[in-house]
């Protein structure tokens, strides 16, 4: 399976977690006030998937929408971090979703949203 460059939040939340508690690399009071922003904004998001079902999630997406219907990167961490409730949510995420995917493919994203994410 291809890693997604980007990080997804809760990858980021993951390695947050991990840095609390550890000596840190950068002693000052403006990195731990970011560490502690970002964990505390993450946490309240919709990001609640462990990385497993994420990567599942990723792996099931390239499989179903590949070739010319592939998602790009940045909507697929897109749809990860937003974790979108509705096929109008995913729509929204989608450039140009009404030309690239049917209604069809769009139930079928968001069955596969509601069953990693």
């Amino acid at each position: 399976m291809e890693e997604l460059n980007l990080m997804s939040n809760a990858k980021v939340l993951k390695c947050l977690e991990q840095m609390k508690g550890e000596p840190s690399l950068c002693y000052s009071k403006e990195a731990t006030w970011l560490q502690n922003t970002v964990r505390s904004y993450i946490s309240k998001t919709r990001t609640k998937g462990q990385i497993s079902d994420i990567d599942s999630f990723v792996e099931n997406v390239k499989k179903t929408f590949s070739g010319p219907k592939s998602l790009m990167e940045a909507e697929i961490l897109q749809l990860i971090n937003l974790v979108p409730e509705s096929e109008l949510e995913i729509e929204l995420v989608i450039e140009e979703s009404e030309t690239r995917y049917t209604e069809e493919e769009i139930q079928k994203l968001h069955e596969l949203i509601k069953r990693y994410l």
